[in-house]
């Protein structure tokens, strides 16, 4: 129909034909959600897929033209510094366009807010009541925190995995060699300033 579109989609759910024929369709953007990096917590929140699943359908997503952006969740129940930093590498590798690392949210009534309320962490079961998450990409404090790791160093390992995924030399070339006019400019500015703000 010509018109341009994107979509979400759990991994377990495409293959080479649907890509290929979202793609003729129009498809300009799929937006995955990975969460991490690291096989045993996705074993944990029962993800039903591994690291080699996410990488295989990426390359075939990659492969049929569709930009792709990935959702990671950092501070997961009983997730390790080693766990966090697995999953900020492991975006880098994928090599895809855009990355967004959000902070664990357990909701009420969800497995994980049980969860963490057995966990030991730091976690406030009243949050919902007395705190509305103005940024979710950049919160000012987490809502959870996994037992032994402390929220000002949950924080500092959230802000370092933008770091680490945007401001990687040849993420900046590719965004650079992008650029075909005064908009594409103002964007990746607009962009940067957020990032260097937050």
């Amino acid at each position: 129909m010509g018109i341009p579109w994107s979509c979400e989609a759990r991994i377990d759910t495409v293959d080479e034909e649907m890509l290929r024929i979202m793609k003729k369709a129009g498809c300009e953007f799929i937006a995955y959600g990975i969460e991490s990096g690291s096989d045993r917590i996705l074993r944990s929140v029962n993800k039903r897929i591994n690291t080699k699943d996410i990488i295989r359908v990426i390359r075939k997503t990659q492969a049929a033209g569709i930009p792709i952006r990935g959702y990671f969740i950092l501070g997961f129940i009983g997730e390790t510094e080693e766990e966090m930093y697995q999953t900020i590498q492991f975006a880098t590798f994928l090599n895809i366009e855009i990355a967004t690392f959000a902070l664990l949210v357990p909701f009420p009534g969800s497995v994980d807010y049980v969860r963490a309320q057995k966990d030991g962490g730091s976690f406030d079961p009243d949050f919902f009541r007395k705190k509305i998450v103005p940024e979710f990409n950049f919160p000012d404090e987490p809502i959870y925190c996994p037992n032994g790791l402390s929220p000002k160093r949950l924080l500092e390992i959230h802000r370092e995995s933008y770091r680490v995924f945007y401001y990687r030399p040849s993420f900046i070339l590719k965004e650079i060699l992008k650029i075909r006019g005064f908009q594409d400019i103002k964007r990746l500015l607009r962009g940067a300033k957020t990032l260097v703000q937050n």
